[in-house]
């Protein structure tokens, strides 16, 4: 396809593999997991290390996946036709988005670097337990709704060049 031009069926049924508009639903709904578990702990007058461990752990895990289905729905975006990247790599799916996206993802502080900081959160936080807590990383709710926010953004954009009549190919 040619001139960012997606074709009506894709859009309305979405990434011939991913479905972007479920995506957003799914990271509202960990955010709301997300405030929720916030609130369990700020909520626990005593509680030991194992009980906090554990619910930063969850709050790691949950937050994490939210991030990598945000970076795959937006490959799936940029990449309408290809299939999503079977990793957890984010700086793998990061590069493979297009220079544009890449760009717009600054403005919310999404940037390669902070890719390569934690390149499979996924992984290093599902993985927290087992090693003892290091390498963990708990992704914020408000982070978490600019991303989405971003998505939903992004998929408004491509309503827009979906309708756009066509180039007049007559002079």
């Amino acid at each position: 396809m040619t001139d960012g031009v997606k074709p009506l069926v894709g859009f309305l049924s979405g990434h011939k593999y991913w479905r972007s508009h479920r995506a957003i639903d799914e990271i509202e709904i960990y955010c709301e997991l997300l405030e929720h578990l916030q609130d369990k702990s700020d909520g626990l007058e005593t509680r030991g290390k194992d009980e906090e461990a554990a619910l930063i752990n969850v709050q790691a895990v949950i937050s994490s996946y939210a991030v990598e289905i945000a970076m795959k729905s937006l490959w799936a975006l940029d990449h309408p036709d290809k299939p999503i990247p079977h990793t957890h790599d984010l700086v793998k799916v990061f590069d493979g988005l297009k220079e544009e996206t890449r760009k717009s993802l600054e403005g919310i502080q999404l940037t390669r670097q902070v890719m390569e900081v934690m390149p499979k959160p996924f992984i290093s936080n599902r993985y927290s337990m087992e090693k003892g807590g290091r390498d963990i990383s708990v992704y914020q709710t408000s982070f978490l709704r600019d991303v989405a926010q971003f998505l939903r953004d992004k998929l408004e954009e491509s309503k827009k060049t979906l309708f756009k009549p066509p180039k007049s190919t007559t002079t």
